[in-house]
């Protein structure tokens, strides 16, 4: 198993929430905050595990206070557990917990490679714009994005 670098993981995290916060911003993915009821998420990641053809277990989703990182409380998973936090109960969230759950656990070009397609696929979301700013924040990304 690789040695995983904290000091790496720590700025690939950074970079990625940046990139979220700017990113998102933007008022034409507005609809991706729109708060939703936890029965409409939980069928919208039933839809993605069925379509993706995902065979890790389903992960647990709830509601709850989330974990605390830095000074805020933020939506989380484990891989089998995902709670999603006040503020942070949209499909924007639950494509990045799910992220996670299907064994992306740390901020890196797996996770990216992953959280990209859900985006694009579920979200609606303009791939080469994300892309784009992605590499102006540095994220960690998969080399079929990278451009020269």
């Amino acid at each position: 198993m690789p040695r995983i670098n904290p000091h790496k993981q720590a700025i690939n995290t950074r970079t990625l929430y940046d990139f979220e916060d700017t990113f998102f911003n933007q008022k034409h993915y507005n609809y991706l905050f729109k708060p939703q009821s936890l029965k409409k998420l939980i069928q919208l990641a039933k839809d993605i595990w069925e379509a993706e053809h995902i065979t890790k277990p389903f992960p647990e989703i709830r509601f709850g206070k989330g974990i605390r990182h830095q000074k805020d409380f933020v939506s989380w998973c484990n891989g089998t557990i995902l709670e999603l936090a006040p503020g942070q109960r949209d499909t924007v969230t639950l494509l990045h917990e799910l992220a996670h759950a299907v064994g992306n656990y740390l901020h890196n070009h797996r996770f990216v490679d992953t959280y990209v397609h859900f985006l694009v696929t579920y979200g609606n979301v303009n791939k080469e714009e994300m892309v784009t700013m992605m590499q102006q924040h540095h994220v960690d990304l998969p080399k079929q994005y990278k451009i020269k």
